[in-house]
């Protein structure tokens, strides 16, 4: 790789704005606190699995305003086409379908380019 190219691929990844994938997560009565765990690891697990993934946050609601919401998941990824190789990533389909599917009451799902330092 020459200097040249080097420099234009470091230019492309620090002046391309990130890409956040949100889920907001309803989850079933008959979910077990341990299952919600698994899946938080599970989740956190998918950096290490998928390329393209910059960050993963999972957590527990603590507001008053989530209307039954009760936990959130955050993946950063480098670039909109990463988002998609991850949505269709043989390990994200087996961990909605064997995961999260089982569990789940709702879901709400949002995308959006961070256009914070922009």
């Amino acid at each position: 790789m020459s200097v040249k190219s080097i420099a234009q691929e470091h230019n492309r990844i620090v002046n391309s704005p990130s890409v956040i994938h949100v889920v907001l997560f309803k989850f079933s009565d008959q979910a077990k606190p341990i299952q919600i765990v698994q899946l938080m690891s599970e989740i956190k697990g998918l950096k290490g699995k998928i390329k393209g993934i910059q960050a993963i946050s999972f957590g527990h609601n603590f507001s008053e305003r989530s209307k039954g919401y009760t936990h959130a998941a955050s993946i950063t990824f480098a670039d909109s086409q990463a988002l998609k190789l991850f949505i269709a990533n043989p390990f994200h389909q087996q961990l909605i379908k064997n995961s999260i599917k089982p569990i789940l009451a709702e879901m709400i799902v949002l995308d959006y380019v961070d256009n914070a330092n922009l």
